[in-house]
């Protein structure tokens, strides 16, 4: 998030924001943990941006690109295509490894050796992930385990369906962090109306029992009770674009996070097939007749024309909504990082796709 907070000190149309934009997306790329040829052709793209834009920085500022590291643009590539990704590399192997290559060594015949210890070390290795996940699976159940039973429910049937929200193993999404109690849609609206979220509490109430009876059913809902749960936690599963494995979010949706408030964004999945982020407001689930439903009410973004001293290749700014809006939870689809815009009013903020590979990806980068 550097170009958001800089580019309104330079002057404008600064040759060096877009530089380290060049820069930036060439870390980003080289960092991947799976490269395709198609995204070697963007990196070999980037870098020759890149060095136009060193060129043109040390035209204006006399500055001298004859460096170490500056190497790195002549040979990455090469280097990719010969030695993989780079999380495969290593500049400090250590006494470790060589320790690990005697005991591998010790199970071999000592004959034709290096294929048995590749195979005694990819063997080692496979046994290790699995060891890993089937720990930190572990670990997230305790930790979902004490945050329901830190939870004071006051009934035993409340309780059986608010646990069902901690392990919802059909859904791509788990709501944790219960706030205590159970409310319902007055109780609910009247807490919005006290953060200053909705203006009135028989208009929020309408319009979540409109919003319930067009999402899931006509039925499914009576005006005159409708329990809800409110929740501060929010963990996003999804597939990563850059290596089609599991990722996951965690996002807050908290008034008090550790004495500060924290709202995170997330994207949701729309029509338009564009980059639609929102801010969490509230994360709550409510009790139909037709089963229990997750909702978030969020503060949508749009496209704003308000443009910064200097503009980057993909840079995108938003512009966030004034009112509230009601999602439902299955189209959220990860976490996303909204920086603020200086300079200009406040709810303008740059969308920041360089918080990982998939996010990048998912730009159009």
């Amino acid at each position: 998030c550097l170009l958001p907070c800089i580019v309104q000190l330079l002057p404008k149309n600064s040759v060096l924001v877009n530089c380290l934009r060049a820069y930036t997306q060439i870390r980003m790329m080289i960092q991947m943990r799976c490269m395709t040829e198609d995204r070697i052709k963007r990196l070999r793209g980037y870098i020759k941006t890149y060095m136009d834009y060193c060129s043109h920085v040390s035209t204006q500022y006399n500055k001298n690109f004859d460096f170490l590291k500056q190497h790195l643009t002549t040979h990455i590539i090469p280097d990719i295509r010969q030695k993989g990704t780079l999380d495969n590399y290593e500049t400090r192997v250590g006494e470790g490894f060589h320790q690990e290559v005697q005991e591998a060594y010790k199970q071999t015949n000592c004959k034709d050796t290096e294929p048995q210890m590749a195979r005694i070390d990819e063997n080692l290795e496979a046994v290790a992930r699995i060891r890993m996940l089937i720990d930190n699976a572990s670990q997230h159940e305790s930790t979902l385990a004490k945050t329901t039973r830190s939870d004071e429910v006051q009934s035993s049937s409340n309780a059986t369906q608010i646990r069902g929200t901690l392990a919802r193993s059909n859904e791509h999404w788990i709501l944790g962090s219960p706030a205590a109690g159970i409310t319902d849609a007055k109780g609910l609206a009247d807490e919005l109306v006290a953060r200053g979220l909705v203006n009135e509490a028989m208009e929020f109430q309408n319009t979540l029992f409109n919003f319930l009876r067009k999402n899931i059913s006509p039925d499914c809902v009576e005006d005159s009770h409708l329990q809800v749960q409110v929740f501060q936690c929010l963990y996003l599963t999804y597939q990563s674009l850059e290596d089609w494995k599991e990722g996951r979010d965690i996002l807050r949706c908290n008034p008090d996070f550790h004495s500060h408030a924290r709202y995170d964004c997330a994207l949701v999945n729309t029509d338009s097939g564009m980059l639609s982020p929102v801010r969490l407001r509230m994360l709550f689930r409510c009790m139909t007749s037709r089963g229990p439903v997750d909702i978030a009410l969020v503060h949508s973004y749009k496209r704003t024309s308000w443009k910064p001293k200097t503009m980057w290749e993909g840079m995108r700014v938003f512009e966030r909504a004034q009112k509230c809006d009601l999602v439902m939870m299955r189209y959220l689809v990860r976490g996303v990082h909204m920086v603020k815009a200086f300079g200009t009013k406040d709810g303008r903020e740059y969308l920041n796709d360089t918080i990982d590979g998939d996010m990048l990806l998912r730009a159009g980068n």
